[in-house]
């Protein structure tokens, strides 16, 4: 894999893991938001109408949610995940660790550690 494509998916991955996160604070928003009452969330701006009607049709939006969700954290083990294992590999060449994948092993760690903590 050359720098340009590592670069590349790794560029992809940090957008992938914005995108998921985004759908989670649309999913928590969401729920949040039933809380209310209409008369307290309602107050004449049009786009907290919009809002309120999505709290109508709750399952369509969450299922929406948990579809963007699965999509982007699958694409980012996808996409991500062999870039970051291309930078780990070199540094284990020739050792006892490279047959067993410890660079593929580190890249699967760190990407599920950010997609955990900012995902």
């Amino acid at each position: 894999m050359n720098p340009t494509e590592i670069g590349i998916r790794l560029v992809a991955g940090v957008l992938l893991i914005l995108a998921n996160g985004f759908f989670v604070a649309i999913e928590f928003a969401l729920t949040r938001a039933r809380q209310f009452t209409e008369s307290e969330f309602v107050d004449g701006d049009s786009r907290l109408e919009r809002a309120w009607e999505m709290t109508q049709e709750l399952e369509l939006y969450l299922t929406t949610c948990q579809v963007g969700i699965t999509a982007s954290s699958i694409a980012v083990g996808i996409v991500a995940e062999p870039a970051l294992a291309a930078l780990f590999e070199p540094l284990f060449a020739g050792t006892t660790l490279a047959t067993i994948g410890a660079g593929a092993l580190i890249a699967y760690l760190i990407i599920n550690l950010l997609h955990l903590t900012h995902g």
